[in-house]
């Protein structure tokens, strides 16, 4: 596993490392653009709220993990970018998800799949 301070049972961050994976690929998205990118993103499983979304921007900035850049034609708005360190902490989520499913859920939803056949 990384050198992350969760056990593996904590939950992890998953709106964090949507909005950031999100914010990589669409550089320069505000926080609406970023409601229907992970909407489409999921297929539409996944519908953030706008104040789950501006919450977690909030959080990122304030952690270095993306800057916005404040758009001041027309209506005020802010576009995001993901910084160095949110790329990295992205890359740290998605190794701590690979060792998840790898390691406890692969495994736990093998044993669940087996007890449906022995029925």
């Amino acid at each position: 596993m990384t050198e992350s301070d969760r056990s593996p049972l904590e939950p992890l961050p998953l709106v964090r490392a949507l909005l950031l994976a999100s914010i990589w690929h669409n550089p320069d998205s505000t926080g609406y653009d970023l409601m229907g990118i992970v909407s489409e993103f999921t297929d539409e499983r996944v519908e953030l709220k706008s104040g789950t979304i501006y919450a977690e921007l909030r959080t990122l900035e304030r952690e270095g993990l993306v800057q916005s850049i404040r758009e001041e034609t027309g209506r005020r708005r802010r576009s995001y970018r993901i910084t160095k360190e949110g790329r990295e902490n992205l890359m740290q989520l998605a190794e701590e998800i690979r060792f998840r499913t790898e390691h406890i859920l692969g495994p736990l939803l093998s044993k669940v799949n087996s007890l449906k056949t022995d029925r």
